[in-house]
């Protein structure tokens, strides 16, 4: 059906009236036309469409019959750009008689009753949404009157019957009616009118389904019913028969089972198709969810997940009425009505009612792109939810958000906190690029400000609860222990208890208690995966046999402080390793002591005869220079101490020189070995009588006294006093510690080395033979005497005969020891400098001329490479295998020599025949015969040549390929050539006679040449004319340069030419000159 909606047809432009004009109706409607479209497009692209406000129904019942719908006054906007209102309208009279309802409307109403009812007959309308495509209406509607409206034809309302499946339209009918024809000779009240009559209508649910088919601005009718509904997880309830780990594991697994998460993925699948999100696969999360909720701690979280996931959802429910936007309403939409909703209000959503759907203008809180991140969060849930056992340090405690979305609270640690996790945790963070701000157990991924990384240093008004996490599979003592040491540093306001499923006896600690007997007195026990502040976190463990933590809960109070006042002290808060026992002094008297690190009596704490003691004997190493704390009855105190390290010190006598001729002075050293590195203080009684001297060790820990008599003296033992920095001391005594002197007149071996060769160089020659002259003393000589060595470890020595081998790897200066030892134990030994040397090498050959000819003198220049700076070098220099001769320069010029490959070689010396290189360099000349002289057009070594890129080269260096610069372009080398000739030299300009007199030059009046008879003998076919003065030489640029001079020079001269290609002229010495050289075919 074809329905001329205002929008179908917009528009675009109108005519001006002018003075004196004629105006035909089209102009009038064109200009009205024009001014309703921008007016209804505004209300429509820039603003939205659907129900703005109000136009709420309300029923009215009278004697148990519904006998009235009040509907409030409300705005709303079709997708035709009408805008509809609640109104009172007057009857006027037309210029034909007809009385209609007029356009003008009474809008200061606040709401209208309507008790009367008629079937609606559209067929002045045929409005489509309420007919099929061929024109028959297939929906049910019923009009509804005001008393003061209905007429004789209206019924009551209470017998329309089955308001349960009644529904309520607001509609304009919209149609244009002609009016009679024009009589008499004023006609300018008469046209076609355009009737607006505003409509309440009552529809089924069947009919209202088949109106909203046809909307596609809608999208509630496709996301509704079920798919929106909240379901509340089931909690675990907590009893004292919940008295083993199984059956508290089993009463979590049960209400993972019963709360049947499935709903919501069928329900975010169909939201997710909708909004074309793609789906995920969830079969590691549901294993992952499986394998939690059957272990035997960390079991909690497995809930904790779902409720995550459920507290998502919700949050998408809640905001997907209101989060479709429109850029561009389709007009056929609701282009004349909008739905109301059931006639008999629900509680909760009613899918049916249309909405307000505003523009993107207007879509401030962006609540489309919140819902997509929500969905996207559900789905990240589930691809990074993982089993947190073993993926932690320890016990973390972080800040939190409670009562608040999940979005503004802590990441729990279940979560594998990606870059793209932290993004989509937080829309509003993500959107101020703070995504990293999350707080979270691991906080590798987050910023490193340091209210981010340490977040409880810092202001937490806003964050009254606390994540407690790291804790579940830990020994409870441990766990305690971490809890009250950070609470207590950090100053946070909840409490801690420890609670056994075993039944405690004789338990005297107040924060410690059995679960049946705990869950009986407080009945609020519940996991919470933290606690608030002001509350009390509960940890639960099996037994005192088996104490790791399987559970975790919280109470919303402090649960239970002692009474009795608890306090404890030591005489000191420092004391030595090998210090006294200290007592306690422990209020109440009765309380049980304990360390900090646990529950057994570790750090240093004993009981004897009922008392306590600390005994730092006791106290483990570990424990060294720290601060240890204690509790009382389970309660932390103040009490602390640090147990300061002792000097860990061993002294022994080493070294004895005894007395030699009349001498009684023997020098005793002593050595300290002094482990721990630290500065001590020694004070020696080096004679046993109580008599102590300071004397520090020196750098290698030795140190010397002089003891002048024999006898018992030295039978006294020697005391050491050695005194750390924070004043521990400890007492070394040495006894039996005097060797007496030997009595033998033994002579040690002598030694001396030599080397062959010794001028070594790396890598040529870089061993050598070391040969050993070793004159035995007083004792024998063994074959395991001979002790060999070097400063470095790198160096090789081979062998165990005479001579050894010795390789180096490397330059440099080495030292080389035999030790010699024999029977007696005494030793011989000496030392052998090798000065090892790196090679010098010929790195490259350059041979100039590049191209020689038979007429050159061929320099061929050695490149090498001396780190050393060997000096003193010599050159051996060979043609074609003979020796030709020996220099000191690395230099050689042979020639003139004859035509073909030459093979020219290089052998490196040093003149006292050392740093010989066995490397042969060579190098292949190939001897070109000279060039005809062609009459003798070239130039003199030294001309310059411009090259391609404007630089200047000597035409000798000039070499095949490379590119010159032309008169008009660019020219390529084909070839060099030279030769030597009787010439005449000529200068142009220039100081320098520098080109032959046959070489042609242009000019502006053509090539020319001092000799143009040559030039025609070498191209007999090449215009030349005679250059001589005042003519006008051409050069770059087309410049130009008057010819000056004639004169020219004779002799035998070597000269260079080239040959080219393209234009065959190239620049020397900045003229324009002919190559001159015929191609060769």
């Amino acid at each position: 059906m074809n329905y001329n909606y205002q929008l179908n047809n917009i528009a675009t432009q109108y005519r001006k009236f002018s003075k004196g004009q004629r105006v035909e109706d089209l102009q009038f409607n064109e200009f009205l036309d024009f001014f309703e479209d921008q007016d209804r497009l505004s209300r429509v692209m820039l603003e939205g469409v659907g129900i703005v406000c109000g136009l709420e129904p309300q029923p009215i019942y009278e004697n148990n019959l519904l006998t009235k719908i009040k509907l409030s006054q409300g705005v709303a906007i079709t997708t035709d750009g009408d805008l509809l209102t609640l109104n009172k309208k007057s009857k006027i009279q037309d210029l034909s008689g007809d009385a209609y309802m007029g356009e003008l409307k009474n809008i200061n109403i606040s709401d209208k009753e309507y008790t009367h009812w008629r079937v609606y007959d559209n067929s002045k309308a045929m409005y489509p949404p309420f007919h099929t495509n061929l024109g028959v209406q297939n929906v049910q509607l019923w009009e509804l009157a005001t008393a003061e409206e209905a007429t004789t034809n209206f019924q009551p309302l209470a017998t329309l019957g089955d308001f349960d499946d009644k529904y309520l339209l607001l509609y304009l009918e919209s149609y244009e009616k002609e009016v009679k024809p024009c009589r008499g000779v004023d006609c300018d009240n008469h046209g076609i009118q355009q009737i607006r009559n505003l409509k309440v209508l009552v529809t089924t649910h069947s009919s209202a389904d088949r109106i909203l088919a046809k909307d596609n601005v809608f999208p509630e009718r496709m996301i509704s019913g079920n798919v929106t509904t909240v379901r509340k997880l089931k909690r675990v309830i907590l009893t004292p028969q919940l008295g083993t780990p199984e059956q508290l594991k089993q009463a979590y697994k049960n209400i993972v089972t019963e709360n049947d998460y499935g709903w919501m993925f069928s329900n975010i699948d169909f939201i997710s198709e909708k909004m074309n999100i793609p789906l995920i696969n969830r079969a590691n999360f549901v294993s992952t969810l499986n394998q939690l909720a059957d272990q035997s701690n960390n079991f909690q979280y497995a809930y904790d997940v779902l409720k995550d996931l459920a507290e998502t959802f919700a949050e998408i429910v809640k905001l997907l009425p209101g989060s479709f936007t429109k850029s561009l309403p389709d007009v056929a939409s609701f282009p004349k009505h909008v739905i109301l909703g059931k006639l008999l209000p629900i509680a909760g959503y009613d899918y049916t009612r249309h909405n307000f759907y505003n523009s993107p203008v207007l879509d401030s809180e962006k609540k489309t792109l919140r819902v997509r991140t929500l969905i996207e969060r559900f789905n990240q849930l589930i691809l990074a939810f993982r089993n947190p056992t073993n993926i932690g340090t320890g016990v973390v405690i972080t800040p939190s958000m409670n009562k608040s979305s999940l979005g503004d609270r802590s990441i729990p640690f279940y979560y594998e906190t990606s870059e793209e996790f932290l993004r989509l945790w937080n829309f509003d963070k993500t959107s101020n690029r703070a995504f990293d701000t999350n707080l979270n157990y691991n906080k590798s991924n987050l910023s490193t400000a340091l209210n981010v990384q340490m977040p409880l240093d810092y202001n937490i008004d806003k964050m009254p609860y606390y994540l407690i996490e790291g804790h579940q599979g830990g020994d409870y003592h441990e766990v305690i222990d971490a809890i009250q040491t950070i609470k207590n540093a950090k100053q946070l306001g909840f409490e801690v208890m420890s609670v056994s499923l075993t039944q405690l006896l004789n338990n005297k600690d107040f924060y410690k208690a059995d679960f049946a007997d705990y869950v009986g007195k407080n009945p609020a026990l519940e996991h919470k995966h933290g606690v608030h502040k002001g509350g009390t976190f509960v940890v639960v463990y099996k037994s005192e046999s088996d104490p790791y933590v399987i559970a975790d809960f919280a109470l919303p109070y402090i649960c239970c402080t002692p009474k009795t006042p608890i306090s404890l002290s030591l005489p000191s808060q420092t004391v030595c390793k090998n210090g006294k026992p200290m007592v306690f002094t422990v209020n109440p008297p009765n309380g049980e002591v304990k360390a900090a690190a646990g529950n057994v009596l570790l750090a240093g704490v004993t009981k004897i005869n009922g008392q306590y003691l600390f005994d730092p004997d006791l106290v483990e190493p570990a424990l060294l220079n720290q601060e240890i704390s204690f509790t009382v009855n389970g309660k932390p105190t103040n009490c602390k101490v640090r147990v300061l390290p002792i000097p860990a010190v061993t002294i022994n006598a080493v070294k004895f020189d005894y007395p030699e001729g009349d001498s009684t002075q023997t020098v005793v050293t002593f050595k300290v070995s002094n482990q721990n590195g630290v500065e001590y203080d020694y004070k020696w009684d080096f004679l046993g009588n109580g008599s102590y001297v300071s004397v520090k060790p020196d750098d290698a820990g030795n140190v010397k006294n002089i003891y002048f008599a024999k006898g018992k003296v030295r039978r006294n033992p020697v005391n050491v006093l050695v005194t750390a920095g924070n004043g521990c001391s400890q007492m070394v005594t040495l006894t039996n510690w005097y060797v007496s002197q030997p009595t033998n007149n033994n002579t040690p071996p002598t030694v001396a080395l030599s080397a062959i060769p010794t001028d070594l160089y790396v890598p040529g020659r870089h061993q050598s033979k070391i040969y050993r002259e070793v004159t035995p003393g007083t004792g024998t000589i063994p074959d395991s005497g001979y002790i060999w060595s070097c400063d470095d470890p790198n160096v090789i020595i081979s062998g165990t005969s005479n001579p050894v081998g010795a390789t180096f790897p490397y330059a440099g200066v080495f030292t080389v020891k035999l030790t010699v030892k024999d029977s007696n134990n005494l030793e011989g030994s000496a030392t052998l400098v090798f000065d090892v040397k790196t090679q010098v090498s010929i790195t490259n050959l350059i041979v100039t001329p590049s191209e020689p000819s038979t007429n050159d003198i061929v320099n061929v220049r050695a490149v090498t490479n001396n780190p050393s700076n060997i000096q003193d070098l010599q050159y051996e220099w060979y043609l074609d295998g003979e020796r030709v001769n020996t220099t000191s320069v690395n230099e050689m010029d042979f020639g003139p020599l004859d035509a073909g490959e030459r093979k020219i070689d290089v052998l490196l010396s040093s003149s006292a025949g050392w740093y010989h290189s066995t490397e042969v360099h060579t190098v292949i000349v190939q001897i070109q015969e000279p060039v005809s002289p062609r009459g003798g057009t070239s130039f003199l070594p030294g001309t310059k040549i411009t090259m391609e890129n404007g630089s200047l080269k000597n035409i000798e260096e000039i070499k095949k390929g490379d590119r010159l610069k032309s008169y008009k372009g660019s020219v390529t080398v084909i070839r060099s050539v030279n030769y030597k000739a009787e010439v005449n030299l000529y200068r142009l300009n220039e100081e320098v006679h520098f080109i032959t007199g046959a070489h042609p030059v242009r000019t502006t009046s053509g090539w020319r040449s001092y000799e143009p008879e040559k030039t025609r003998a070498i191209l007999p076919s090449f215009q030349i004319g005679q250059l001589s003065g005042d003519i006008m030489l051409m050069k770059a640029g087309d410049l130009t340069e008057p010819l000056q001079t004639d004169d020219f020079i004779s002799g035998n001269f070597t000269v260079y030419n080239l040959e080219v290609n393209g234009t065959l002229d190239y620049f020397a010495n900045g003229y324009s000159v002919h190559s001159e050289i015929i191609p060769l075919a």
